[in-house]
């Protein structure tokens, strides 16, 4: 026996008859429908569907059929139809985390994985970031005993190539620290970079914002400050090198 679809219209007929008929899923109006997939879909003047098939899933359109959401028999919520465009949220993904965040990107998936640690003692990562291929970009982690929250960035050696000596100097000297206040919170004094300047000294450092900041939506310029770590670290190494040689030449001098 053939299933065929049929609809639940809104109302009935001037003689009082509900109004059933064979209807396509591209054609649902304000009612539902049942279909040879044993799917149910409501729509709302043809706006909103509701779908929920033989494998559990539920997924919801718009009066052109695209999908604009869906939960699959797995529990993954996926907000958005495909692409770059797509986003999805599923708990319970291993033992370690409870959450995975996802998002497609032209060159694969970025990932979010969650925890929310129920622990009295330890340390245990908390938020993790990865790549398209899965591969760790950075972490929170919690540190229960200390009551501490750690911030990390992927920095094993195993993943890096020297590329030889450097100046710190040469960099340092080209950074210009400012001292400033912010339009948005006048009175209050800061120090550091503008992202603008440090850009032309260690681009690394600068995520390149939007030009025109009075567009809805743009991104101002912003700087990394532990990228400028290093380097000045390493200018302090190569100064005290030189404070050294002096202080011997002194010495050098008044011994003499």
């Amino acid at each position: 026996m053939t299933n065929i679809p049929i609809k639940f219209e809104d109302g009935v007929d001037s003689a009082g008859v509900l109004n059933l008929e064979a209807v396509s899923p591209a054609t649902v109006p304000n009612g539902f429908y049942r279909s040879t997939s044993e799917s149910i879909v409501m729509g709302n003047n043809g706006t909103v569907r509701y779908t929920n098939g033989l494998t559990g899933a539920h997924t919801w359109f718009d009066n052109a059929n695209t999908t604009l959401a869906s939960i699959s028999n797995a529990g993954t919520l996926v907000l958005g139809n495909s692409g770059a465009q797509q986003h999805s949220i599923r708990s319970g993904i291993n033992s370690n985390y409870a959450l995975k965040l996802s998002s497609e990107s032209a060159t694969g998936p970025r990932h979010i994985l969650m925890d929310f640690p129920n622990l009295s003692t330890g340390t245990v990562i908390s938020m993790l970031w990865t790549d398209g291929a899965d591969g760790n970009c950075g972490s929170i982690s919690v540190n229960t005993d200390a009551n501490t929250t750690s911030f990390t960035t992927t920095s094993d050696m195993r993943l890096k190539t020297d590329l030889g000596s450097w100046s710190g100097i040469d960099l340092i000297s080209g950074i210009i620290p400012r001292k400033y206040e912010r339009d948005c919170d006048k009175g209050v004094v800061e120090y550091g970079y503008f992202a603008q300047e440090l850009h032309e000294v260690v681009p690394q450092a600068v995520f390149v914002g939007d030009e025109d900041l009075t567009v809805e939506g743009a991104v101002p310029w912003g700087i990394d400050y532990g990228k400028v770590t290093a380097i000045t670290v390493k200018a302090i190494q190569e100064q005290q090198a030189i404070i050294e040689t002096l202080l011997a030449r002194i010495e050098a001098l008044e011994s003499k």
